[in-house]
């Protein structure tokens, strides 16, 4: 089952650099308080907001973007396909993502608690 992902824009920008490069997600985790959240940043700099779409599919996250640009003298193409396992757990209904000036794309997948496997059984005393 597939869930989008609200983009939050922080500004809206054009890029008219046509250059190819390798394009990299860069993840970490951090704690915010007892909670632990899962951070991954992409650079869809080369991309407007519209052609940006974040999802997630099954325990997958998928990044897309897709930008056209057709002129009398020239076509430009650039697709950009991005594709994460998350951890098991997480919940798609919580993953935010933002967009910042120089187009940077972050994501924040909460990740769930812990268990240790460990339970302790009380003992009745009769």
């Amino acid at each position: 089952m597939a869930s989008c992902i609200p983009l939050n824009q922080s500004n809206t920008f054009t890029s008219n650099v046509v250059q190819l490069k390798q394009q990299q997600a860069v993840y970490a985790h951090y704690e915010d308080g007892d909670n632990k959240v899962l951070k991954l940043r992409f650079d869809v700099s080369q991309y407007a907001p519209e052609e940006i779409v974040v999802k997630t599919v099954d325990q997958k996250l998928l990044v897309h973007a897709k930008h056209e640009e057709k002129s009398d003298t020239k076509s430009v193409y650039r697709e950009y396909n991005r594709e994460f396992l998350l951890p098991k757990g997480v919940n798609p209904e919580t993953i935010r993502s933002s967009l910042s000036k120089d187009g940077v794309l972050t994501v924040d997948a909460p990740l769930p608690a812990i268990t240790s496997g460990e339970t302790m059984i009380p003992i009745t005393h009769k």
